[in-house]
């Protein structure tokens, strides 16, 4: 039997086990077991003390610095993860800015065309998924979709907290960077002015540019110093 042959024959037994609705939930669930007791392990670890030093003294040294395992060891903080936490529930909002914020979307929705164009789906790009790995954990969510949008006044933020907290990139030579591409980018825009204007609909705003995104603690930075205020 031919290779070829081999791996056809592999194929079909598999697609046929898969239509049997008792084998793909007996094998799912065995996936997601495995998955929950290797999350429950790393947490038992983390949480030990010991371990968690050992792992922060053993990343510092480590020739690659900023992966992803540094990550982790910054969130096994606790009065990290509690200031952050803070933050979070600091951003809902009061009563009165979340009543504003329910009629305006039911005043912008009204309107079909707006609806049929905002709610088509867009896809992320680099620099937009390099942003949201920074402020996913203070509950950020990329806008671009029908089932995560949100529209100030015709305009639609890159990401929402959804409360009352956006932030928007800017790429550098688009929207006329002053570090980088000041009087010679495509489309300046001014920043005050975007802020101000969601500021008008109860709406606290950042804006990162584009170059900003490669420091991953200056962004985190800039974005909690801004809502802090």
């Amino acid at each position: 039997m031919s290779e070829a042959e081999r791996r056809r024959k592999i194929s079909e037994a598999s697609r046929k086990q898969w239509q049997d609705p008792e084998i793909r939930r007996k094998r799912i669930e065995g996936i997601h077991a495995k998955r929950n007791s290797i999350s429950e392990s790393m947490k038992a670890n983390w949480r030990d003390p010991v371990f968690a030093e050992q792992q922060k003294k053993a990343l510092k040294a480590s020739p690659n610095p900023g992966g992803r395992s540094e990550k982790l060891a910054r969130w096994a903080d606790p009065e990290r993860n509690a200031e952050i936490s803070a933050k979070i529930r600091a951003g809902r909002g009061t009563e009165e800015q979340r009543r504003k914020t329910r009629e305006h979307s039911k005043a912008i929705w009204c309107d079909p065309e707006l609806v049929k164009r905002m709610t088509r789906t867009t896809q992320i790009n680099i620099p937009e998924g390099k942003l949201l790995k920074i402020i996913e954990p203070l509950g950020f969510r990329y806008s671009g979709s029908g089932k995560h949008s949100l529209i100030i006044n015709g305009k639609r933020p890159d990401f929402w907290n959804g409360n009352t907290r956006v932030v928007d990139l800017y790429g550098c030579y688009w929207h006329s960077c002053p570090t980088c591409f000041l009087n010679k980018g495509k489309n300046p825009e001014n920043v005050q002015e975007r802020q101000e204007e969601f500021s008008l609909y109860g709406y606290e705003s950042v804006i990162i540019w584009e170059h900003e995104v490669e420091d991953v603690e200056a962004t985190l930075s800039k974005v909690l110093s801004a809502f802090q205020k």
